[in-house]
This record gives structure tokens, C-alpha cells and sequence, in this order.
């Protein structure tokens, strides 16, 4: 399931970096997984959101996981 936190790291806007910001503030689980066990940072790393993964990394999110497709995040374009 696609959490508001996902969907919030896919779009490239100021406005949804503005969002994501507002749900950390508030106390958003910053790794919840979708189907793959995907988590916010797997896809604002995969979409190239550098504020969003420097947004979460500070708020605690997991840098060393897998989806289960064990992609892991170093691996993605982003991350190097």
C-alpha cells in the first residue's frame, strides 16, 4: 500500500517538499514499506530528490536496506 509519505518522495515540486517536511514534523514513520519493501528513501533516491533523502536521513530514516528486490540504496543513481 502507497502511504502518503511515498507518494509525497515520487514528485519533484516544491510544494511536495514542502509536504513530506510537514509529515516528518508531525512524526512520520520514515520507513514504512509499500509491497516491495520500498520506503520513502528507496524512491526519493531513485527520483533523484536530494532534499527529501537529506530530509529523511536526518529524520532518522535506515540507509542500509534492501527493497525485495534487493535493490539497495547505494546501488540507486542518487545515492552515490
Amino acid at each position: 500500500m502507497m502511504t502518503m509519505m511515498m507518494m509525497m518522495t515520487m514528485v519533484n515540486c516544491y510544494a511536495y517538499v514542502q509536504m513530506v517536511r510537514l509529515l516528518l514534523r508531525e512524526g512520520a514513520y520514515v520507513d514504512v514499506t509499500d509491497a516491495r519493501d520500498r520506503r520513502p528513501l528507496h524512491w526519493a533516491t531513485y527520483m533523484g530528490h536530494s532534499d527529501v533523502i537529506r530530509d529523511l536521513i536526518h529524520c532518522g530514516a535506515n540507509v542500509n536496506t534492501a527493497d525485495a528486490q534487493v535493490c539497495q540504496l547505494s546501488l540507486l543513481p542518487s545515492a552515490g
